[in-house]
């Protein structure tokens, strides 16, 4: 029997008990695999003893329980010698550290130039900043390698696709979300129509890098401006205590809800409009969640977000980091209400033809194309 072998670039907790902390994505997504691939599945990773990683529907789950093996060690090479899969999917960064022999698909959605800004929002000493140029564009040439190096390429998003297709010979694009046909029908009967004010969220990780700060800053501006729109936050993370701390009366944390079903039921009842202002621009599945869901997005012009905005319609960008125009965003939609209607049936017209199914099924007969 062949066996995919899913190597994930980074860690979860492990319990005494041998219970793993998993996100209900990262599971539902192997479940996918699993369904669809003609043998065996696999979870390669490593054991983290770190808190978090904060995502949505993290849960402390038996192995044994699960149709699919996880398993995991600080040496993925050495993990997947052992398997001897048919086939491994690697993410960026582990496919330039692959050593082990057998054959591969590179899964990637950021490019060396992405990471580069991303660490460049952090505010790097002036000294620092040419090392890190240097360093971008060292694993701009380690990636591609890697690309041409494997059985075929999947690129989640377009700002991926637009870097790294051209270097493959099999690549493929898809937009990775867990949101099903069904949800995307199932939500057209739950929306409430666009109301006034907006109904506003927040959805990720309350980290740095998803930006949940400058979200709760626009609402806070808005409210001083004498709009009172409210701001629901949905996840946990880091910042949960100085955000709780320093957020207005119009602001509610409903903490980290399962994805299904509270989430694709509370999204499309309680919300008009998305505030994701990410200064980084990895392609969250959020933007095309909600989308679906029939709940337009308002972003920083990061790389992911732009491409969903100019090629598809589905938002609107301001600047990275810059929350006036954020709030003044807000507030000319607001009195718009008609902007958001017609960028809300732009994201289900969307997300129906990129539903979980279709795009699990796209995935799957791509790797079998490449063995």
């Amino acid at each position: 029997m062949s066996t995919l072998a899913v190597v994930f670039d980074g860690g979860f907790q492990r319990r005494s008990d041998g219970a793993i902390g998993l996100p209900d994505k990262l599971v539902t997504g192997m479940l996918a695999y699993q369904a669809r691939w003609p043998g065996s599945v696999a979870l390669v990773a490593r054991a983290n003893d770190t808190d978090g990683p904060y995502n949505l529907g993290t849960q402390w789950r038996e192995p044994g329980s699960l149709p699919f093996d996880i398993l995991l060690d600080d040496d993925f090479n050495t993990t997947v010698d052992k398997l001897r899969p048919a086939l491994a999917m690697l993410p960026t960064k582990a496919a330039i550290r692959y050593r082990a022999t057998a054959p591969y698909v590179v899964v990637t959605e950021k490019s060396a130039l992405q990471e580069l800004r991303a660490q460049l929002s952090l505010g790097l000493a002036a000294a620092a900043i040419p090392r890190a140029f240097a360093g971008s564009l060292r694993r701009h040439q380690q990636y591609t390698a890697a690309v041409k190096a494997a059985r075929g390429l999947q690129c989640n998003g377009y700002p991926a696709w637009d870097a790294f297709a051209r270097h493959s010979t099999k690549p493929l694009l898809f937009f990775d979300t867990r949101l099903g046909a069904a949800d995307v029908t199932a939500a057209k009967q739950l929306r409430t129509g666009v109301q006034r004010p907006l109904r506003l969220a927040f959805s990720g990780r309350l980290s740095g890098d998803k930006g949940p700060s400058y979200a709760v800053d626009a609402q806070r501006r808005l409210a001083a401006e004498g709009l009172p729109v409210r701001l629901t936050m949905f996840g946990s993370g880091p910042l949960l205590d100085e955000l709780t701390q320093g957020a207005g009366p119009g602001v509610t944390f409903a903490g980290d809800v399962s994805f299904s079903p509270e989430w694709v039921n509370r999204i499309p009842q309680e919300v008009d409009l998305m505030v994701l202002p990410h200064p980084q621009g990895d392609p969250a599945g959020t933007y095309l969640e909600a989308a679906g869901l029939g709940v337009p997005f308002v972003a920083f012009d990061n790389l992911a977000a732009r491409a969903l905005s100019k090629r598809e319609g589905l938002g609107w960008c301001v600047p990275i980091g810059d929350t006036r125009q954020l709030a003044r965003l807000i507030r000319e939609l607001n009195s718009s209400s008609s902007r958001v209607a017609e960028a809300s049936e732009r994201g289900v017209a969307f997300m129906t033809e990129h539903s979980y199914e279709r795009e699990f099924d796209r995935r799957v007969e791509h790797l079998q194309s490449c063995l």
